[in-house]
Parts: C-alpha cells; structure tokens; sequence
C-alpha cells in the first residue's frame, strides 16, 4: 500500500510549509500539530507525522521528533503499508534514537529495516542500515563489530555506479571507518581513510562532508600530538560550519577538542572559553554524551586553578549528566 490521496487542503498546507523554512521551524510544527488533530485519513497521518518529525528535528528536538516517527510507523504496520513506505520511516526513526542515544532501539528498528529490503533490488537502503549498525555498534565501544557493518556499508555503496548526491556514494561509511580506526589507536589507518573520503566529498562538491573531514583531520593530528595543523583544521571547521548554517552537535566536540589542546598548552583563559562553548552547544543540540565531557572537563579545568565554587558548580553538573547518559544507553 503505497501512501498517496491527499486532500486539496492536505497538499495546500504541505506546499506551504515546504516555502515557509524562513518563518521558522516552529511555525511548521504547531501548523501539522493543528492538521493532525482534524485528519482521519491513517495514509495522511503518517505523511504529516513525517513532516512532523523533520520539523522537530530541525527544531532541536530530537525526542519529540523520535515521537512523530514512531507513531508514522506505528500506523503504517497497522494498515500494512508498503515495504518502501515502512523502510523510508524506519531509515529517519533508527537515526534519530542514535541521536538521542537510544542505541538498542535504533538497531532494533535498523534490523527491521534490513528485514523490509530486497538483496537485489535495494542497495543504497542496505548501506545505510549497515552504516546505522556500525554507528550504534561504535557508540557503543563494539569497534571491531563497528568496523565490520562500516565495511559492510561501502561494499553496498561501491555497487552504486553513478551516484546521484554524496549520501549515495561510500563516503559517510569511509570517514566511518576513518573515525574508528582512531579511536582504535591506528592513526595512519584513519589518515588514509580521512583522505579517501575528503577526495569524494571534493570531487562531487558537497561542503557538508567536506567540513566534517576537516573535523576528522584535526582529530587526527590531535593524535598526532601536531596542535598546530589540529587548530588548522578545527578552525576551518568552526568556520565552514558557520558559513553553511548547519545545525547538530559537531561543533561542541570540535570546541571541547580546542579546549583540551588549549589546556596542554597551558593556556587556560582560551581552553576555559572553549569548554564553556562546547556546553553551550551541547546543550542547545541535547547532546547528552558531549555535555557529560564538556561539565566534567570544565570542572577539572577550575579545580585545577584553584576556583572552588565554579569547579564545585560542575562537579555537580558532571554526575547528574552522568545519570542521564547511563540512562540513555541502557
């Protein structure tokens, strides 16, 4: 069953949410809310529902946004949508409770998707619920198992001869496996993989991936111990992340990465600022993992200098973070 038959009304509204991005993501969440409460029609629901999702998410609200995407594929189970149909709800819901953290529900939704697709037929669709796998597997700390479904990923992608769009090529699963390789400690692996996806994202022009290589180069030659290209390459991020308005929680890592190296340095006034931002961050985007580091970093940072009443203000910060992040990941 494949969702189609909105209304003149239904699709009036749709196409006027879709020209309205200026006035606000809010604007569009309370017009579907609106919407939602008169419509009968379970195929409409879920268009709307989906909408809703992506209005949430874009409005920094990633909780109500894995909400409107379950109760999308609760009713699409319900009237047996089609398998696509099903699939296209599972690919934003398994990404947003990653994104809360919610790993075990996002790869129990992840392995349902993988259950709707054709070996054949549905090559992109495999790769990014592999790419979702490995995700979760590495949140995690499995980064062995990460790097299996990561592989996994880019052979399915690597079956796609002429990508259209970056997110149709091995890229997001080589900067993947570039990541993991150095978390496990194999810097020269994760150079070669962070160059590798940086020659993609180039090659087809997209600055989104191209700014997230230059997060990972500096990460890397953080490892290095080579600050100097580190600060390079976080400073290029800061400013293509700024320049392309994006919108999620990178920047707060890359701040914290600049305080931390700040701190080695001894320049502490810099790395106080740093920190103080990647809270800041943190707390705009709900990360709750980063804003665990971030309280917990700023608390070692004033202890360390003798203020006790601020070190004392994150030391109380740090562990009730550290509860809700516990939390989450159970």
């Amino acid at each position: 069953m494949v969702l189609h038959y909105m209304s003149k009304n239904t699709i009036l509204l749709l196409a006027f949410l879709i020209s309205a991005g200026a006035r606000g993501q809010q604007t569009q969440v309370d017009s579907l809310k609106h919407v939602l409460v008169s419509e009968s029609k379970d195929t409409i629901k879920i268009i709307l529902l989906k909408k809703l999702g992506g209005a949430y998410r874009y409005a920094n609200k990633p909780g109500s946004s894995v909400l409107s995407y379950k109760q999308a594929f609760d009713i699409a189970q319900s009237i047996n949508a089609s398998a696509y149909d099903r699939r296209q709800i599972l690919g934003e819901l398994r990404y947003m409770l990653y994104i809360v953290g919610n790993f075990p529900a996002s790869m129990k939704y992840t392995f349902m998707s993988l259950e709707l697709c054709d070996p054949e037929k549905d090559t992109v669709a495999l790769a990014h619920a592999h790419l979702v796998l490995g995700m979760n597997y590495a949140a995690t700390g499995n980064y062995r198992t990460a790097l299996d479904q990561f592989f996994i990923s880019e052979s399915f992608f690597q079956k796609v001869e002429h990508p259209r769009y970056v997110l149709e090529s091995p890229v997001c699963a080589i900067q993947l496996i570039g990541e993991t390789y150095l978390k496990l400690n194999k810097v020269d692996s994760a150079l070669f993989y962070a160059r590798q996806a940086y020659t993609i994202t180039d090659t087809m022009h997209d600055d989104y991936q191209k700014n997230l290589s230059m997060r990972m180069f500096g990460d890397i030659y953080t490892a290095k111990n080579d600050h100097q290209n580190a600060l390079y390459y976080y400073r290029k991020f800061i400013n293509g992340f700024y320049s392309g308005s994006y919108h999620n929680g990178e920047i707060g890592q890359v701040y914290l990465s600049i305080s931390k190296l700040f701190n080695e340095e001894g320049r502490i006034d810099s790395s106080l600022y740093y920190a103080k931002s990647a809270l800041d961050a943190a707390k705009k985007y709900q990360d709750e993992e980063h804003l665990l580091d971030a309280a917990t970093f700023l608390y070692q940072l004033y202890d360390k200098s003798g203020n006790e009443h601020e070190a004392f203000s994150y030391y109380r910060m740090a562990p009730r973070q550290k509860i809700v992040w516990q939390a989450l990941k159970k």
